[in-house]
């Protein structure tokens, strides 16, 4: 991920990308697709559910018809959770969202390669775990966002 931002509406989630892929193999990519959506983690469902599948399709979000040794593409989009879809943890009377960043890339020729990342405020202190964002707050954006590479 290169950049990104995250808001929250009335009725969604909403995520904006800047992806940079680069081809560090010595032969062309052709065919490539970029799949991504967004999940809320949480303990009602299994954990393998909530992780980005190598052998399970995912939304298409972008295509390049061929990307060529040591080239590189931004590739930019956006993706919604509707908030009817998400299950909030609770913490005591908090509703709390912890945002999942499932993709998946597939290519002509080479099998799929899939990432998850947690979503969640930067904290303050370095060191420190990413933060979930609370639900019982107005809708707002999220200028704090970090990502962490959950596989």
């Amino acid at each position: 991920m290169e950049t990104a931002s995250l808001s929250r509406s009335v009725m969604a989630l909403r995520l904006s990308y800047r992806l940079r892929i680069t081809n560090p193999g010595g032969a062309p990519l052709e065919g490539l697709q970029l799949e991504g959506e967004l999940a809320a983690a949480h303990s009602s469902a299994p954990i393998d559910a909530q992780r980005a599948d190598p052998a399970r399709a995912l939304t298409l979000r972008n295509e390049l018809p061929r990307l060529d040794p040591g080239e590189t593409q931004v590739l930019k989009g956006e993706i919604v959770l509707p908030l009817s879809e998400i299950v909030p943890i609770m913490q005591g009377n908090v509703p709390l969202l912890v945002p999942l960043l499932l993709w998946r890339c597939t290519a002509d020729g080479i099998p799929p390669a899939a990432r998850t990342y947690l979503l969640g405020e930067v904290p303050e202190t370095v060191g420190s775990r990413l933060r979930p964002y609370r639900l019982d707050q107005p809708p707002q954006g999220y200028p704090n966002l970090g990502l962490k590479a959950l596989d």
